[in-house]
């Protein structure tokens, strides 16, 4: 299959795990994909029929786009006039305070998208509840394929627990409106080695999958959606012990609570998590084991790129 990919670099940003999925697809289609958008060889071209023919003249005319990010979907002209398979990676889709059906639905009535791939199950749902609305056209097919983490960054390593509780994440209230009170909660418990921060300190890329290591519990708190998101892949296959809230959906993804991570359910709930599985430490370790094992096998960016050119493949039938 002959691919394109439109989509920013993400590299070098704080969210740099969907680029990993990216740059998994890309080795399993040598020599047969190419990557435009910002930050690649080809920043700046917008006109995608223009693309096409230069992708033609180096490999053949591509079988499938596959775009990401809605703000750089948007500069994008004319992709409705290509001839092949048009597919859209559709994250972040909720009717919420973001507000953001309107935008992605105009693109993809615009694009004439074939495949919406879904990053959860409630962002699918949600899709084919536009599509019965008239929302989006009824011939768009969308299909769940989940995040995936790079098993080659963040994966188990022979160093100290220095930390007994880290707490590092995005702090948007608007979406994840409990994190800062979680974060003063860890800080004031006493006796608690607590690694706190937000990606304005940096701990971010490298320093961060390393922190994960050195610590014994990751501390997660939901957004509005109450999603599982990345960071679950993130810790989980490091080996570390991760606590959260429970997500939805968290049954699709094959995750058992008490099995593969701990839930708290409010504040008191989570100093008293904290504190139990801080004095068991064997319960603890076979939790984070159980989970470090079911991610790695299910959840690399390897995995998913296969299910994502997978389906394209699909939809090329």
């Amino acid at each position: 299959m002959r691919l394109v990919i439109l989509s920013p670099d993400y590299s070098n940003r704080v969210n740099w795990g969907h680029q990993h999925v990216r740059d998994a697809i890309l080795k399993l289609l040598p020599n047969r994909s190419l990557q435009f958008g910002e930050g690649c060889e080809f920043r700046g071209q917008t006109h995608v029929p223009s693309i096409c023919k230069t992708v033609e003249k180096e490999i053949g005319y591509p079988d499938a786009i596959l775009m990401e990010n809605w703000k750089n979907m948007s500069k994008y002209t004319e992709v409705s006039k290509t001839s092949c398979v048009k597919a859209f990676v559709l994250c972040d889709y909720y009717p919420d305070s973001r507000g953001n059906y309107g935008p992605y639905n105009m693109l993809m009535r615009r694009h004439k998208i074939d495949l919406a791939i879904c990053n959860t199950p409630q962002v699918l749902r949600n899709l084919n509840w536009n599509r019965r609305e008239g929302k989006v056209p009824r011939s768009l097919h969308g299909v769940w394929v989940p995040q995936g983490v790079n098993t080659d960054i963040f994966k188990p390593r022979d160093v100290a627990k220095e930390y007994d509780v880290m707490a590092v994440f995005g702090l948007v209230s608007y979406i994840y409106p409990k994190r800062e009170a979680v974060q003063r909660l860890v800080k004031k418990m006493p006796n608690v080695r607590a690694l706190i921060g937000d990606w304005k300190t940096r701990i971010i890329h490298h320093r961060y999958a390393e922190a994960i290591n050195r610590s014994k519990i990751f501390i997660c708190s939901n957004g509005i959606n109450n999603q599982v998101l990345m960071k679950y892949f993130e810790v989980m296959a490091s080996g570390t012990f991760l606590l959260t809230n429970l997500p939805n959906d968290y049954a699709r993804y094959g995750f058992e609570p008490g099995v593969h991570f701990g839930v708290w359910d409010d504040l008191a709930d989570l100093e008293k998590k904290i504190n139990h599985y801080l004095r068991h430490d064997a319960l603890r370790e076979q939790i984070a084991r159980n989970g470090m094992e079911l991610v790695r096998d299910r959840y690399s960016v390897e995995e998913i790129a296969k299910q994502t050119i997978g389906a394209i493949e699909g939809e090329l039938q």
